[in-house]
């Protein structure tokens, strides 16, 4: 079990031309960077818990707390907030019910930066996301390590 503070930006649409060059590449379907698929959890009205399978775990990230809004620049808004993640291996046990009815594929693809501060460490993740037949793009920032020197990081 480990805490985040994290905030996140998700847009429809590939990534815009300006931002695939600032970043070193675009993260399409010809990407250099490796793809990956994780399987959410479906909980319609359900916001405040996230459960998904990825590479051989089980993943839940419940949020405990949102601190108010976050900007970065003059361009980004956004909920800065505090989660507490779990991870477990899972068996390979083929009783394990991964019905589409309440599962939705979410393949990845995603540049990771990291910022290593006092006690604290911060990730950038810029990525490119397709459930189903769309395609959005994100933005996020994470960071771990006690409160004072997450939030001082930020």
């Amino acid at each position: 079990m480990y805490t985040t503070l994290e905030t996140r930006w998700f847009t429809e649409g590939d990534l815009p031309d300006g931002l695939c060059d600032r970043f070193g590449g675009c993260l399409g379907e010809r990407s250099r960077f490796p793809a990956r698929t994780d399987i959410y959890l479906r909980q319609p009205g359900r916001d405040d818990l996230g459960v998904k399978t990825r590479e051989g775990q089980l993943e839940l990230k419940q949020r405990l707390d949102s601190l108010g809004e976050f900007t970065l620049g003059d361009a980004l808004a956004g909920v800065m907030e505090r989660w507490t993640k779990w991870s477990f291996p899972l068996a390979n046990d083929p009783s394990l019910d991964l019905e589409p009815a309440y599962w939705v594929a979410v393949t990845k693809t995603r540049r990771l930066w990291y910022v290593h501060r006092d006690a604290a460490t911060a990730q950038v993740e810029l990525s490119r996301l397709q459930v189903r037949e769309r395609i959005w793009w994100s933005l996020s920032l994470e960071v771990t390590g006690p409160d004072a020197a997450a939030e001082a990081a930020l």
